[in-house]
């Protein structure tokens, strides 16, 4: 993959049009990634007895005063869906809670499984919106809210509820929440009865997330379905979506996705750009990384940490990291804390 890609400038009555992704490094998020060569970063636990004894998936990553949170959908031998919590300084230790800070409700929420987080920091508290799933198989978008990051009171509204539209939608899943101005967006995908999924978006105001909109009825991302050789002709899915600032100040939209070229084919990260939060445009050098998916991007230290599984979340034995920089496993000796780091290549 090329370093570095052209800026297309559009001529609209006398005014040039940034290129959604403007010429590296202006726009760190764009580019080749570079897998960990110690991933893993995150596993799932050894004893049986724990609750993300079988497999840890599906992370959300945000930085709350310098330091990394994730959370992550958990699976215990029994075959329960949880969320998790870990915490990191650096971006490649994690320290995961011995307990999960979400488990499925049967009584108060009538659910059997809660999963995918997706975490949204305003500066005070954490929203963290995830997909509950009820007795009678009904998937829905819930929120819990949370001032230490640890403890979270959760609402019983039902904040997005499948599409209703002519591709006859039966699933939802892996919402991603961006504050877009002075709303917040949220993207999530939605699958039909042949598992193929779609990227759609809804909208609501900061003062209350109780109540979204969506911004179309059709999807903001489909199936490359024009290319039948592109990494996503069968499917998009597991969007993680964040805001960056370009050197004159522009606010432009990143989406990090997953697509698949069948229904059990190989999945893989794309990236897609947007000005608006709505009209996004695909990435030329897609894919950006092979054999990924349920991305998290972040954005942390200057560069560009993206998140993912290696394999189906329900296999997924650990959490990967890549990012816009080259690690290498070199370890030097912190004198001061008197252990090892390993130092960006």
């Amino acid at each position: 993959m090329r370093n570095t890609i052209i800026l297309v400038s559009i001529m609209i009555a006398g005014c040039t049009l940034e290129s959604s992704f403007p010429v590296p490094p202006v726009d760190i998020t764009v580019g080749p990634l570079y897998s960990y060569i110690n991933n893993p970063i995150l596993k799932v636990s050894e004893s049986e007895s724990d609750f993300d004894n079988q497999a840890v998936s599906s992370p959300s990553v945000v930085e709350i005063n310098g330091k990394l949170i994730m959370y992550f959908t958990a699976l215990n031998k029994e075959g329960t869906y949880s969320i998790g919590r870990a915490e990191s300084t650096d971006g490649l230790i994690w320290i995961k809670n011995t307990s999960p800070v979400i488990t499925p409700d049967i009584d108060g929420f009538s659910e059997i499984v809660v999963k995918e987080p997706a975490a949204l920091y305003d500066g005070e508290k954490v929203s963290l919106f995830f997909v509950s799933v009820t007795k009678d198989n009904k998937y829905r978008i819930m929120i819990a809210s949370s001032s230490d990051t640890l403890n979270f009171m959760r609402s019983d509204v039902e904040l997005i509820k499948v599409p209703q539209n002519d591709l006859k939608l039966v699933k939802l899943s892996e919402p991603s929440v961006i504050f877009n101005g002075d709303s917040l967006y949220m993207y999530y995908s939605a699958m039909d009865e042949d598992n193929r999924s779609f990227v759609f978006a809804s909208k609501a105001s900061p003062e209350n997330p109780l109540s979204w909109t969506p911004v179309n009825i059709s999807p903001i991302l489909s199936p490359n379905t024009q290319d039948v050789n592109a990494f996503d002709h069968y499917s998009v899915m597991s969007p993680s979506v964040l805001t960056i600032t370009t050197a004159n100040n522009r606010q432009l939209i990143r989406m990090y996705y997953c697509g698949s070229t069948t229904e059990t084919g190989a999945f893989h990260l794309g990236l897609a750009g947007s000005a608006d939060g709505i009209n996004f445009e695909r990435y030329i050098y897609n894919p950006i990384l092979h054999y990924g998916r349920s991305p998290s991007a972040i954005v942390f230290n200057n560069n560009l940490y993206v998140y993912y599984n290696e394999l189906p979340d329900n296999e997924s034995k650990g959490i990967s990291l890549a990012t816009t920089i080259k690690l290498r496993r070199v370890f030097l000796h912190n004198s001061i804390r008197g252990n090892l780091y390993e130092a960006p290549l």
